[in-house]
């Protein structure tokens, strides 16, 4: 079973994802035991995060969207990245990619939300 990481607006395993992969305020790591780790984002930077990820041992990761650095971490650390839909809670999105119904990002893409706060 994979180890799924996300980044999430709250501490709380019903929370959305974070519009900003780097700005989010949570980072949280889903054990296929049912188990949620949460990490407080410290870096605010993608790369931060996606090294963060990588050295929790998580096979996969959400995000709605992911930039060139954060990507190159994940993807040289081998780390799959799928691309989840906000407004959906963290819960339902690793059913969903454990059931294959998430999208792979198969490259870096520009972040959609840029420009809106996170």
């Amino acid at each position: 079973m994979p180890r799924i990481g996300m980044t999430l607006t709250r501490d709380r395993i019903d929370a959305p994802m974070a519009l900003q992969f780097g700005k989010a305020k949570w980072l949280a790591v889903l054990d296929d035991d049912g188990r949620t780790q949460f990490v407080r984002n410290l870096g605010m930077s993608g790369r931060w995060v996606a090294e963060a990820l990588a050295a929790a041992g998580v096979t996969d990761v959400v995000a709605p969207a992911m930039g060139e650095n954060a990507f190159k971490r994940l993807s040289l650390a081998g780390v799959r990245v799928w691309k989840g839909e906000l407004r959906v809670a963290a819960a339902d999105l690793a059913r969903e990619m454990v059931d294959g119904r998430l999208p792979p990002i198969d490259e870096p893409e520009d972040d959609p939300y840029a420009d809106l706060d996170a």
